[in-house]
């Protein structure tokens, strides 16, 4: 009575590789770190309020550059000059409501030609306005 018993390895392979491969799908989403580290603080400048140059329209068709009154010729070097030196300031531009869209295209033509990069319409929240009235 010669009984030989084998040990079937395959089950055994099988689970060690799907294991394996549970792993390695689950693996990038535990990139976080349980331990908690208090980094350190770099001594930068912070800026209070990002800045920007506020293009005032207003209804009797008078142009502002951050309160400097200015005339439409003027105001293409102008804006050209400030996005020489920091072509990623952000202008806004505050229209009164009553002005065509027309003359506001205008100014955001010569904006574009001067290279600015980031623009902004200026308006007035809903419930400012509610409290206003």
């Amino acid at each position: 009575m010669n009984l030989k018993t084998e040990i079937d390895l395959m089950p055994a392979i099988s689970l060690a590789l799907i294991v394996l491969l549970i792993l390695l799908l689950i693996s990038p989403f535990l990139g976080e770190s349980r331990i908690k580290v208090d980094l350190p603080r770099a001594s930068t400048s912070e800026m209070g309020e990002e800045q920007k140059i506020t293009i005032t329209l207003s209804r009797d068709g008078r142009i502002s550059v951050d309160e400097k009154l200015i005339s439409l010729e003027e105001l293409k070097p102008f804006l050209s000059q400030r996005f020489k030196i920091d072509p990623y300031n952000l202008m806004v531009i505050k229209a009164d409501k009553n002005i065509s869209y027309g003359q506001v295209e205008t100014v955001l033509e010569i904006a574009k030609e001067s290279g600015a990069g980031r623009i902004a319409i200026a308006t007035v929240q809903k419930t400012e306005l509610i409290r206003n009235k």
